[in-house]
C-alpha cells in the first residue's frame, strides 16, 4: 500500500485503499513492485536458493491478503498479490503462497507453526491448512 499510494496512503475522499490500488497510479506501483518481487524470486532461484512460499498479510488486507480458498463469496484477494501471481504465472514460476493470519491470533499460531515446521523441513508448502486451496483468488470488486 505505501509503495503504491505513498507512506500516507493518499487517495481522494471515499476512495477506498483497494480502489486507489486498482486506478492507474496504483496498479502501476504494483505492477512495478510485484516485478521486483519476482525478479529476486527468480534471482534466488537460479541461485539455486528453493523458494519455500511467499507470504501475504490477513485476509482483510487491501494490498498483500492471501486466502484459504477461492469461491466467488470469499473476500477478494489483494491487489499486489494478484499482480504478483500475475507476473509470477508469466514467467512460468510455481510460487505458494500463504497468507499469515495477524488479526486472529489463534490462527497466527498455526501459521506460524506451519512456517517453523516448512522452515525446520518437517512440511511442505502443499502441508498447510487448506493448502489445495489457499491462493490468492480471483479480485472481484470491491470498496473495501
Amino acid at each position: 500500500e505505501i509503495a503504491c499510494l505513498g507512506p500516507a496512503r493518499q487517495r481522494a475522499p471515499g476512495v477506498s485503499i483497494r480502489t486507489a490500488m486498482r486506478a492507474a497510479d496504483g496498479a502501476q506501483g504494483c505492477t512495478a513492485l510485484a516485478t521486483a518481487v519476482a525478479d529476486r524470486i527468480q534471482a534466488s532461484l537460479d541461485a539455486g536458493t528453493e523458494v519455500l512460499a511467499v507470504l501475504g498479510g490477513n485476509e482483510r488486507s487491501p494490498g498483500c491478503a492471501v486466502h484459504e480458498t477461492t469461491e466467488p463469496r470469499a473476500l477478494p484477494a489483494g491487489v499486489f498479490i494478484e499482480a504478483l501471481q500475475g507476473v509470477l504465472r508469466r514467467r512460468g514460476l510455481a510460487t505458494p503462497f500463504r497468507g499469515l493470519r495477524d488479526a486472529d491470533p489463534a490462527l497466527l499460531a498455526e501459521d506460524l507453526d506451519w512456517l517453523r515446521a516448512l522452515l525446520d523441513g518437517q512440511g511442505t508448502a502443499a502441508d498447510q491448512p487448506g493448502a489445495a486451496a489457499r491462493k490468492a483468488g480471483p479480485m472481484p470488486a470491491s470498496n473495501s
